[in-house]
């Protein structure tokens, strides 16, 4: 008990101290000294029974008050690691004075997982007058997935007696299209014809490309047909548009980047194939995508992330298409280690021929010969065991270790060889 309490002192004492430097500001004892109470804290929590949310509330008011807000927000965050998870602790710092803290605290919230939590925050947001605890608040709800709290938060939108900044307004869209459900593509693309209206210059565009992002991100049906209005009527939006499927695509998008990719210029194509590998190739359609990655090899650029859009379809289907890159003269390294996850995944022995083949046709490209031989390891086939053990004594130090990794995970033997020291 006396060790616990000489400890608490000793962690006052260093906050106190540290407040002192940073007056003096001497900040390179302020940053030491900030960096030993929390060592302390730490060992109080695991060592001196303190695993609980009031002790880590308590912690991070410390920090708080000493104007640490990001060591702070790490201890609002091990509240859902102590053994209470009283989120309560939590929410007290929600109605803080401080700014900076509110906005700790706003995001150490995303955690919580909690509906009540995420109305809070959102009542938060609709009430501060700081642009960055709005912002804050938004993407919280976002993670957060609360329907009630992104619809409370839209609902004052709507009732709004003056304009959003546009930073905001953008934000806003982007939360409910994180949010599934909270609002109709219906009303987004309401939203997105209204613009024009309400908006000049810059910030028309902005809020378009933040409502269409909130289509694409939102999974909701209906969400192509919008999509095709928008691309139809606008010329100068698709390729931004393009560009936010590349990004980051829900699945749902598939079918409008199919119907829009025939006759794409170079810069549209790009990056509306990009979209489709993000959202994943559906197997019935593989022969229409690799026709198009043809093309976008054509063009001289890696296809790297459009064999990563392929890690859902079956090893069978996928296999004249593995063996058509392991024939190839060469690949550049992306691309090779894109080829291994899907060599992995598929794990389709009857691939080891073209894959030993592939690596004996390439045996001076040390990176392709690297990102391979984890692969022999993973595949377990003993007509592996030769090659790699002749690997033992390549020349390259990396390549050693990763063979002899390897021939242990197929014979279960471990094998000596020449160690980068050596």
């Amino acid at each position: 008990m006396e060790k616990v309490e000489s400890s608490k002192k000793e962690f006052s004492k260093s906050l106190s101290r540290a407040a002192q430097a940073y007056r003096k500001r001497d900040f390179v004892r302020f940053k030491a000294l900030l960096k030993r109470a929390d060592a302390i804290a730490m060992r109080l929590r695991n060592a001196g029974g303190h695993n609980t949310s009031r002790f880590c509330g308590e912690i991070a008011g410390a920090f708080f008050r000493i104007r640490d807000y990001a060591r702070g927000r790490q201890w609002l965050n091990r509240v859902y690691q102590s053994k209470d998870k009283d989120i309560k602790v939590l929410e007290r710092f929600l109605t803080s004075r401080d700014d900076g803290v509110v906005i700790a605290a706003i995001r150490a919230a995303a955690g919580s997982g909690s509906e009540a939590v995420a109305v809070k925050v959102a009542l938060q947001a609709a009430e501060s007058k700081n642009l960055s605890v709005r912002l804050a608040s938004f993407r919280t709800v976002a993670r957060i997935g609360s329907v009630k709290a992104a619809q409370d938060l839209y609902k004052r939108f709507q009732l709004r007696k003056q304009a959003y900044p546009v930073k905001e307004e953008a934000a806003l869209y982007r939360m409910v299209g994180a949010v599934k459900n909270a609002v109709s593509p219906t009303e987004l693309y309401s939203r997105y014809r209204r613009v024009a209206r309400e908006r000049k210059g810059q910030s028309v565009e902005v809020l378009r490309l933040a409502i269409a992002e909130a289509l694409i991100i939102s999974g909701a049906r209906g969400v192509n047909r919008f999509l095709g209005q928008i691309w139809r009527s606008q010329v100068s939006m698709r390729l931004p548009l393009a560009r936010l499927l590349a990004r980051g695509s829900a699945a749902d998008v598939r079918p409008f980047i199919r119907s829009v990719l025939p006759g794409s210029g170079q810069d549209l194509f790009v990056a509306l194939m990009r979209g489709w590998a993000r959202a994943g190739v559906q197997h019935r359609y593989l022969e229409l995508y690799m026709r198009a990655v043809n093309r976008f090899e054509g063009m001289g650029i890696s296809p790297a992330p459009l064999l990563e859009g392929m890690m859902g379809i079956p090893a069978a289907a996928l296999r004249p298409v593995l063996k058509r890159y392991l024939n190839k003269e060469k690949l550049d390294f992306n691309t090779a280690v894109a080829l291994q996850r899907l060599l992995i995944k598929g794990r389709d022995t009857g691939l080891i021929s073209d894959l030993l083949g592939s690596m004996k046709r390439k045996n001076e490209d040390i990176q392709y010969l690297s990102v391979m031989v984890g692969v022999l390891g993973e595949l377990g086939s003993k007509e592996a065991v030769p090659l790699l053990e002749r690997y033992l004594k390549h020349d390259a130090p990396g390549l050693r270790l990763l063979s002899a990794q390897s021939l242990k995970k197929i014979t279960g033997k471990t094998y000596t060889y020449q160690g980068f020291g050596d």
